[in-house]
């Protein structure tokens, strides 16, 4: 007979839960205290589900370790549990979660990692023994989460979503609404003071499509300038700070393998994004309340791209005024 690699769980002590990701499987070693030494009462090891397996690496350590957690429970049975890990989740949650992941599996994350009693998050560069279940050991890399993610997959290393100081500000939105059965669709780009552009779409044109156009263009004619763009745009603003650059990467294809919408525009928006010197791109929430020259500058748009949707212009005046190289085709 040989002893045993596992001691039974005591469920009258706390619990240490060591939480990994590694490839799209949740690792994790559940240990306890055994006088000087953690004895290690449970192994885990689970995959990620399609979506997750598709997120940067530091979103995928908050799924891995709300996995972890719910295994565990199964062992702990409500006992007190500390998570050590390298990846500050909680944060990382809080501050890009709403850029990848989707209100109901926010919520449930939430609930997993912040709301429960019995849960404690510990960050800490200690080696950690879950990252042996891999196989293999890489070294740890010290780093700050919300920096790694951004510079590595917004579209520009040095793009912002807080307002640059001594900057112009400028507002944009794309409209596309049926009236009598027929579609108008424009775009805007505006100061608090005076419209910069404004111009009318295809009839063909979606509200997405007709938000990234007017996303284009201010980009575009904010080339070397120091910029901040407001808009109400949650897809292009997620465009550019979060999906973007892993699109064009991908080969313009998503989490399921499929052509994502819109394919042209958006590698013009990534060209169109490293043209002003330094670029910062703000989310508005429609009818927020927020300071009184933004809330104006917002509903000045958002009134300039509806009144301009309803002129018409031939569609090839259009692509040839708006885009003379001819790159995106609306």
């Amino acid at each position: 007979m040989s002893a045993p690699a596992l001691g039974l769980p005591d469920v009258s002590r706390p619990c240490f839960l060591f939480s990994h990701e590694k490839q799209g499987i949740a690792l994790g070693i559940l240990a306890q205290n055994l006088g000087p030494y953690r004895r290690v009462v449970a192994y885990l090891s689970k995959q990620l589900d399609m979506a997750a397996k598709g997120w940067t690496g530091c979103l995928r350590a908050v799924a891995a370790v709300a996995v972890n957690i719910q295994e565990a429970r199964k062992f702990t049975l409500g006992q007190k549990m500390t998570v050590l890990m390298s990846h500050t989740v909680s944060t990382v949650l809080e501050v890009k979660g709403g850029h990848w992941v989707s209100p109901q599996r926010f919520l449930k994350y939430q609930a997993i990692l912040v709301e429960q009693d019995d849960v404690g998050i510990v960050v800490t560069n200690i080696v950690n023994p879950a990252s042996f279940l891999s196989g293999s050991m890489g070294e740890t890399v010290i780093h700050d989460c919300l920096e790694t993610i951004e510079a590595t997959y917004s579209s520009r290393p040095d793009l912002k979503e807080t307002p640059l100081e001594n900057a112009e500000t400028w507002f944009t939105d794309g409209s596309s609404y049926v009236i009598s059965g027929k579609r108008h669709a424009g775009y805007a780009v505006i100061t608090s003071r005076e419209i910069i552009e404004s111009r009318p779409l295809p009839k063909n044109t979606s509200a997405q499509k007709a938000e990234i156009i007017a996303l284009i263009r201010a980009l575009e004619l904010a080339e070397g300038k120091r910029i901040n763009i407001y808009m109400d745009s949650r897809y292009a603003f997620g465009v550019v700070h979060a999906h973007g650059a892993i699109w064009k990467e991908r080969g313009l294809l998503n989490s399921q393998g499929k052509n994502i919408r819109h394919a042209q525009e958006i590698l013009r928006l990534l060209d169109a994004v490293q043209l002003p010197e330094k670029v910062a791109i703000t989310h508005i929430k429609a009818h927020q309340k927020v300071s009184s020259e933004l809330e104006e500058g917002n509903m000045l748009v958002d009134r300039e791209a509806n009144e301009t949707a309803k002129s018409e212009i031939p569609d090839e005046t259009i692509e040839a005024a708006l885009i003379p190289d001819g790159k995106i085709s609306i």
